[in-house]
């Protein structure tokens, strides 16, 4: 029988092939729409194109204003930690837009509450600028008495982009968390160039896809002892966003095991268990 190679090559973190996966945190690399999505108003357009996520914004409704909101609203919840998800960052290229404003709120869903300041949604506590002149946004919502103490689940985030007084484009290449700004410095330059190859995950958990090239149909994920849940569901999605193979899959021994039908190409591996996000391209 003839072989087929599957390529399922890793997002490798720099040049050095160290292989990374997504902290129990928010990690989200805009690969594939997911489940984030923009309002974007009438005439505002948006869509997702080698690893960023391109937005015009649209008419808001007040007069001579655009807006466009960045938002996580379904799907696998996040899972943060007040100790070490103290940061939630958005990376643009190149910067937000110029005039308006940028806030953001996210819903602990463990609590039943809102992290927002009171209704008020929190402004940038700072900013990163990358070596090739991006900006990265930070939030500080720890003060917040809704952010409380262990692992809580978050099942909504909401950046607000609004008031722009002009017709306005923004890119946002990913979207994190960290623990100080000391590790946003460190992670700035990875992917500074947008390209989708280079795009890694955060810090430094770390799993091994094996064999790879897939010759034999079946292809293994072993995660790594931070991984803690028991089942996952691994999502496939070829080179153009389209979703070619979906399954629920049992952890046993820290190791997923994948049998698939797919054709040779490269492919994107997406696996959400109940909290976290994988993404292997």
């Amino acid at each position: 029988m003839k072989k087929r190679l599957h390529y399922l090559t890793v997002l490798s973190f720099l040049f050095f092939g160290k292989i990374v996966f997504a902290q129990e945190g928010i990690n989200e690399p805009f690969i594939v729409v997911g489940d984030w999505s923009v309002n974007d108003n009438p005439n505002g357009t948006s869509n997702i194109s080698g690893g960023l996520l391109d937005v015009t914004m649209g008419d808001q409704g007040t007069s001579g204003k655009y807006r466009a909101d960045l938002n996580f609203l379904a799907g696998t919840n996040y899972t943060i930690n007040k100790e070490a998800d103290k940061l939630i960052a958005i990376k643009f290229i190149g910067d937000k837009p110029s005039t308006g404003v940028l806030k953001l709120e996210l819903y602990n869903l463990t609590a039943g509450a809102w992290i927002n300041r009171g209704g008020g949604r929190y402004t940038p506590a700072g900013s990163v600028v990358t070596t090739s002149g991006d900006n990265i946004y930070y939030f500080d919502v720890t003060p917040d008495t809704n952010y409380t103490t262990g692992d809580i689940e978050v099942n909504k985030i909401n950046f607000t982009i609004a008031d722009a007084t002009v017709p306005t484009n923004y890119t946002v290449d990913w979207v994190a968390s960290f623990t100080n700004v000391a590790d946003i410095e460190a992670y700035k330059d990875t992917d500074d160039d947008a390209s989708m190859s280079l795009k890694g995950g955060l810090l430094n958990s770390v799993f091994k896809v094996y064999p790879n090239p897939s010759t034999e149909n079946i292809f293994n994920i072993s995660l790594n002892n931070k991984y803690s849940k028991s089942e996952a569901v691994v999502k496939v999605y070829n080179v153009i966003g389209s979703l070619v193979l979906n399954k629920n899959a049992k952890i046993v021994n820290k190791t997923i095991s994948v049998n698939h039908h797919l054709l040779p190409g490269v492919y994107f591996v997406q696996i959400e268990g109940n909290t976290s996000k994988l993404i292997v391209k």
